[in-house]
C-alpha cells in the first residue's frame, strides 16, 4: 500500500457477493473511505446464486438485485463492464481494460 497518499482509493476487484459484503463491511467501519469498485459485467451487482431461479420462474429479476445493492455514497465509484488488466503491486497500481491506470 502506499502510505504516502492516505487519500488514495480502495480498489475492488470483482463486483460479486463477495465484493459487495467486502464494501458493505469496509463502508461500515469507515463511510470515508474511497472505494472504486471494478466489474468485468456490464449490470450492476447481482446475487448469480439467483440466476437459476430465475431461469426457472421461482424469483423475478429484481430479486436478483435485492441483496446486492451497494451503499448509496459519494465515495463509491463503479466501474461496470471494466474489468482489471493488471496489478502493479510495485506501483501500487491497478489497470483497467480501457488502460487507465488507477493508483491505490
Amino acid at each position: 500500500m502506499n502510505t504516502n497518499d492516505k487519500n488514495l482509493p480502495i480498489i475492488v476487484i470483482g463486483a460479486g457477493s463477495v465484493g459487495v459484503k467486502f464494501i458493505h463491511e469496509l463502508f461500515h467501519n469507515n463511510p470515508s473511505s474511497r472505494i472504486k469498485v471494478f466489474g468485468g459485467e456490464n449490470t450492476r451487482p447481482y446475487v448469480r446464486e439467483n440466476l437459476s431461479k430465475l431461469l426457472s420462474g421461482k424469483v423475478s429479476e429484481e430479486d436478483l438485485y435485492s441483496d446486492s445493492e451497494l451503499p448509496n455514497s459519494k465515495h463509491i465509484q463503479t466501474f461496470f463492464n471494466n474489468p482489471i488488466t493488471k496489478i502493479d503491486p510495485k506501483k501500487s497500481l491497478v489497470v483497467d481494460s480501457d488502460g487507465k491506470e488507477h493508483p491505490y
